[in-house]
């Protein structure tokens, strides 16, 4: 084993937040920025393009796509829950993630974007979606090998 899994876990939280990213464009990035104003949220930022959703912090993210409906206080929570280990693995600390725990964060995050893609405005975006669900049942996480801006490629890809 590589034991790459908290680089892993960080990794697949990266390609989740550029995912919400792209359903917010979906969304439409004019309604998004009259929604985060209408919100009174901390960020002060303009949003012109997809990359200036990168200003806004993670749990803020997550919050205003609840709001928009996305999906329900009960996800959110577990969003929450999950950047707190996607926090836990970025930084120094004796959290120590077990294959389990990973397939478990692959499988979870897999559904999430399944469930956000049932949106009326969205579509599944099969063919990444089939390849994450394949890497949760594979023994060897080989998935840990590849860098996050190779992901996000791989990600936009597929788009």
């Amino acid at each position: 084993e590589n034991d790459c899994k908290r680089s892993t876990v960080i990794s697949l939280w990266s390609i989740f937040i550029f995912y919400l990213y792209n359903k917010i464009k979906i969304y439409g990035l004019r309604n998004f920025k009259k929604f985060v104003k209408e919100k009174k949220t901390k960020f002060e930022g303009n949003i012109n393009q997809i990359y200036d959703l990168q200003k806004i912090k993670d749990k803020d993210l997550i919050y205003l796509c609840r709001e928009l409906g996305f999906y329900d206080k009960n996800i959110e929570n577990q969003l929450s829950n999950f950047l707190n280990t996607r926090n836990s693995c970025a930084h120094v600390a004796q959290l120590d993630i077990t294959k389990y725990q990973l397939f478990s964060y692959i499988e979870q995050l897999c559904n999430y974007i399944k469930i956000i893609d049932e949106l009326d405005f969205g579509i599944i975006h099969k063919p990444f979606f089939d390849k994450i669900k394949d890497m949760a049942k594979v023994e060897i996480i080989t998935f840990s090998k590849i860098t996050t801006s190779r992901l996000i490629k791989t990600w936009q890809y597929h788009f």
